[in-house]
């Protein structure tokens, strides 16, 4: 049969070289033509589909080695507070580098996590991704989809867990910043105490006495945002980052991920209920990475484009 194959196919090719040749002069031909050409294609496997995601607006962090300020030193910034500063948990205060990355301007909100939900495959997941009682600001409709609330479309998705926040970072092609790249963000070369700067206004971000519904939209507040751009760092909702919790190591680290192993994981920010010393961008709070709760949020986070 083989042979047979080998010895046949020239003449198959050539019969159908024949029929496209006399298509042209022969209309009756031109459908024999194209159904020979269709035969061809069909018995091709299909093309995998090409998968599109909504794109985020992100700033670019530049690396702490191409920075300057006072609080930078061989190419470091000092993560943490020093003793006597913040809570303990802050502390020691330790030099880290952090590479240029970008981060998402703003915190996802529930239009773009219904969208997500709407799109992504969450049957067989190991965890919950979302609470519907926790997300305000989402509605799980009566054939199974969902869709922001009216009105608070652009505010921030809360009630999503670390497992739906990677998941749909994903699906956007990024990642969950580290606790190292975030406080960075906020912090900046010069260790802001707060994303804006070193005294707190209280008219910068959405706190227990300046709140919205309880939230704001993401795109609110732009005299709050911080040095490399991003709005929203303090306040609003609690960000999930990529670390387990744990200790602070003394000595210099270089792009930490935190602890190899935990129980809890990393959020930063604080939320709308929160007083101004829990907005601070060095502060830091714990939480097991299945709770769906009020006021947890997140951004997503990406490395950046190789220099050419």
């Amino acid at each position: 049969m083989l042979w047979r194959l080998r010895v046949e196919m020239p003449f198959a090719c050539r019969l159908l070289a024949l029929v496209g040749a006399l298509a042209t002069a022969c209309p009756l031909l031109s459908g024999c033509a194209r159904t020979a050409s269709a035969a061809r294609r069909d018995t091709s496997p299909p093309a995998a589909p090409v998968e599109t995601h909504p794109a985020r607006e992100t700033v670019d962090v530049p690396g702490t080695d191409e920075s300057q300020g006072k609080g930078i030193a061989d190419g470091c910034f000092l993560m943490g507070r020093p003793a006597g500063q913040g809570f303990t948990d802050e502390q020691p205060q330790h030099p880290v580098h952090v590479s240029r990355f970008r981060l998402g301007k703003t915190e996802v909100s529930n239009q773009e996590f219904a969208a997500f939900l709407n799109q992504a495959e969450q049957d067989g997941a190991d965890h919950s991704w979302i609470d519907d009682d926790a997300a305000v600001g989402l509605e799980k409709q009566t054939d199974g989809t969902w869709r922001a609330v009216p009105g608070r479309d652009q505010r921030p998705v809360s009630g999503v867990s670390w497992y739906g926040a990677v998941a749909y970072c994903e699906y956007v092609g990024g990642r969950l910043p580290t606790e190292a790249e975030w406080e960075w963000a906020a912090v900046g070369p010069d260790l802001r105490v707060y994303p804006w700067g070193d005294d707190w206004d209280p008219a910068r971000c959405c706190w227990e006495d300046n709140q919205g519904d309880p939230y704001v939209d993401v795109t609110a507040l732009p005299e709050g945002a911080s040095w490399c751009g991003a709005l929203n760092l303090a306040g609003n909702v609690w960000e999930w980052c990529a670390d387990w919790y744990g200790d602070y190591a003394g000595e210099r680290q270089g792009d930490p991920e935190g602890p190899k192993e935990g129980d809890e994981r990393v959020v930063r920010g604080g939320f709308y209920r929160n007083a101004p010393d829990l907005v601070r961008g060095s502060c830091r709070l714990r939480q097991v990475p299945d709770a769906c709760r009020d006021g947890i949020g997140f951004r997503p986070a990406f490395d950046a484009p190789e220099q050419g």
